[in-house]
């Protein structure tokens, strides 16, 4: 007969629980029951250790399980990893895709103001003419922007870049925070007041119609960085109190990644696919406004 763990057989337990009461006088029936009690004892006490072993071997069984998900995981990842780092040996070896020769120079706030004014400008050696300009101003919403001529200034009156036309009357400031420096108080007040008011007193600011010839464009190196309002409160040496105490001007808000790289890749689509040189620097300088 098979005995379990704890020197109790579950057939004595069955056989004493059969047994009809006051069957035989040498098995009293208050014995009977303490046998009955005791049984039950062991009986629980096996049940309990059966089900801590079980518990036990369970948690033992799962642990591996989820160590051994784990070993393979890091495998596949090792194998990917190796995966990855051949593949990129080899597009270096082919193309040399790690070299941008932007890095070699300290490309500050003013340097990104140049390169973005020499994209603009229609006049620079880039040889496109208006193609940037046009781009760009079709995206920031401004009208006719291939009619007429456009001035480009680049760091002119402490401004980064100015867009300028005559006829029809636009004008575009670029305030680039490229390098994360801080907004100083009623900087762009003053521009509005400077470049905008003072050229037209009577604009209407009522409705949104003003947007499509004059702009203050807030270009960030990505959306992280926000404008500090106190950009925008009037400065004390303007007396006149007509003037509004906060810019009137809606601040059109632009990222370097979002909205300049996408300028610069509708652009590529409209350069000669031969012109090699255009569209490799292009494609570097997408790369180190990534890296703002």
């Amino acid at each position: 007969m098979e005995q379990n763990p704890n020197g109790v057989t579950l057939n004595i337990l069955s056989a004493a629980a059969k047994r009809p009461l006051g069957a035989s006088h040498k098995d009293p029936i208050p014995e009977r029951i303490n046998m009955l009690k005791d049984l039950l004892i062991k009986y629980r006490q096996l049940k309990h250790t059966l089900y801590i072993g079980n518990k036990n071997l369970i948690t033992h069984l799962d642990t591996n399980l989820y160590y051994s998900k784990e070993v393979k995981n890091i495998s596949l990842l090792t194998k990917q990893f190796k995966s990855n780092k051949e593949a990129e040996l080899f597009a270096q070896r082919t193309n040399s895709t790690s070299l941008n020769y932007f890095t070699f120079f300290n490309i500050d706030e003013m340097k990104h103001s140049e390169l973005l004014a020499f994209l603009l400008n229609p006049r620079s050696s880039h040889g496109q003419g208006n193609l940037f300009l046009s781009v760009f101003l079709t995206e920031l919403g401004i009208d006719q922007p291939e009619l007429n001529f456009w001035s480009v200034t680049n760091e002119k009156d402490r401004i980064d870049v100015l867009l300028h036309r005559e006829s029809p009357h636009s004008l575009v400031v670029i305030e680039n925070k490229s390098n994360y420096a801080h907004d100083q108080p009623n900087q762009l007040y003053r521009y509005w007041y400077h470049q905008i008011y003072l050229r037209n007193p009577n604009l209407n600011y009522e409705t949104d119609d003003y947007l499509r010839h004059f702009r203050i464009l807030y270009l960030t190196p990505n959306k992280k960085k926000v404008l500090d309002y106190h950009s925008l409160d009037k400065p004390s040496y303007l007396l006149d109190e007509k003037l509004p105490p906060i810019v009137p001007i809606k601040i059109t808000n632009w990222s370097f990644d979002e909205e300049i790289v996408k300028i610069i890749y509708n652009s590529i689509k409209e350069i000669n696919p031969k012109n090699y040189r255009l569209k490799e620097y292009l494609e570097q300088y997408i790369l180190l406004i990534k890296q703002l």
